[in-house]
């Protein structure tokens, strides 16, 4: 695999990571029930919002 490929791998991850953070991020900013709920059940704080 060429450096060029390797790069555009890392950017694609970086960018499909960054979407998961500020989905569920908004999700539980915003009181989402159902993401909260997911927050809840994974035994991660909620209450600090």
């Amino acid at each position: 695999m060429n450096p060029n490929t390797k790069n555009a791998v890392a950017w694609v991850a970086q960018v499909l990571l960054a979407e998961g953070f500020l989905f569920f991020g908004y999700g539980k900013l915003s009181g989402n029930p159902e993401i909260v709920a997911n927050f809840e059940r994974w035994a991660i704080p909620t209450d600090s919002i």
